[in-house]
C-alpha cells in the first residue's frame, strides 16, 4: 500500500519521502525534500514547508560495550499533527511528539515534547513562544 489514507486535495511536493505508514488529511500538504519516517497522522488543512523532517524511531544507545549503530533502533512511536497546523521550513519533529489543533511550528523548530493547541514554538528544542488568540 502506498498511502494508509488519504484525504482530498492533498499536495505532496517535489522530492517528498514518506512510508505506507502514513495519514494524511483533506487539503493538508508535505513539503518539498521533507521526509516522513514511519507511522504518522497529519490532519486537514495542514501546512508544510520545505525539508521538514519526521522521525518515529530513534537508534538505541544504552550500552556502552558495543557501537551505537550495532544497538538497533528503538520502538516506533507515532506522531499525531492536528488540523489547521503550521509546520515552517526545516522543522524537525521527534518520535511520539503530538502537535495540537491549530499550532504553529517556526522554521528550524527541534519538536522533541508535545504542543498544546494554539501554541506557536520555535527554537532547538522547541519551546512556547506564545499562544494564538481569538480576535
Amino acid at each position: 500500500m502506498f498511502i494508509m489514507q488519504i484525504g482530498k486535495d492533498v499536495n505532496i511536493e517535489h522530492g517528498a519521502e514518506f512510508g505506507s505508514q502514513l495519514f494524511i488529511g483533506s487539503h493538508s500538504g508535505i513539503g518539498i525534500d521533507s521526509k516522513i519516517n514511519g507511522e504518522v497522522h497529519i490532519g486537514n488543512y495542514v501546512l508544510m514547508g520545505p525539508e521538514c523532517y519526521m522521525y518515529t524511531s530513534n537508534h538505541c544507545f544504552d550500552r556502552i560495550d558495543i557501537p551505537i549503530a550495532e544497538q538497533g533502533y528503538s520502538k516506533q512511536r507515532p506522531i499525531y499533527i492536528g488540523d489547521n497546523v503550521w509546520i515552517g521550513s526545516r522543522v524537525t519533529i521527534l518520535p511520539g511528539v503530538v502537535i495540537g489543533t491549530g499550532a504553529i511550528i517556526g522554521s528550524g523548530a527541534v519538536v522533541t515534547k508535545d504542543v498544546p493547541e494554539y501554541a506557536v514554538v520555535g527554537g532547538n528544542p522547541a519551546c512556547i513562544l506564545k499562544m494564538r488568540k481569538q480576535l
